[in-house]
């Protein structure tokens, strides 16, 4: 059984998430993946927009044309 998990930690500048991963040699080892805001007007919803992808595909959850219903994560401009 595999334990998926992941770790998001807020930052000044963006997110930091970390997990587990088991090596060919059964050792873990912890990556990290950085979600940096880029200095813009949205920079901070990018950022955001970025690391639930990450974290959506992280967990399998991924975009396939074939299906009927995808989860879509994106940025919607209010008119």
């Amino acid at each position: 059984m595999t334990d998926w998990q992941i770790t998001i930690k807020k930052v000044e500048n963006g997110y930091i998430c970390e997990y587990p991963e088991q090596l060919d040699d059964d050792t873990e080892v912890i990556k990290m993946q950085v979600f940096e805001e880029e200095d813009k007007e949205n920079g901070e919803l990018e950022a955001t927009k970025n690391m639930l992808w990450f974290v959506k595909e992280h967990f399998g959850i991924n975009y396939s044309k074939h299906n009927k219903v995808n989860l879509d994560i994106k940025l919607e401009e209010m008119k």
